[in-house]
Parts: structure tokens; sequence; C-alpha cells
């Protein structure tokens, strides 16, 4: 007999993985969590926030490896 395995609840701590974070620099002032933030200061975004960004033109492209990663 097979048994079906049951899934987590969605707010399970235990399962969640912290997203990551990538630091980037505006291309254009911005506001990020509430915040007025200038043309060249850095933020700390998801990926999918930095691609809406980069859509947006709010960012400058991200080229080679020059770009800072860090995980938070």
């Amino acid at each position: 007999m097979t048994t079906k395995a049951t899934a987590e609840p969605a707010g399970n701590s235990a399962t969640q993985q912290k997203a990551r974070t990538v630091e980037v620099e505006l291309a254009k002032p911005h506001t990020h969590a509430g915040k007025e933030c200038p043309a060249g200061s850095t933020i700390k975004v998801t990926a999918r926030q930095k691609a809406f960004l980069q859509e947006s033109g709010k960012v400058a492209a991200v080229t080679g490896t020059a770009e800072r990663v860090k995980e938070s």
C-alpha cells in the first residue's frame, strides 16, 4: 500500500527558506521600504525585485561578475 506525503503548512518556519537578497545600485531615485533612496545609493532586494527594477530602468544593467551578492 502507498501513502501520500502531506505537505508542511505554508507558514512553517522550519521549512521556509530565507529569501536571498542582492545589493543593487540605483540609477534613478526610488522609494524602497518606505524610504526615499537617491540615484547612486545601494539597496538590498530579492531577485524578483531586482528584475522589476531593471525593467523599469531604476537600476543599471548588471555586467559580468562585478555584481555584489550578499545573502541575508
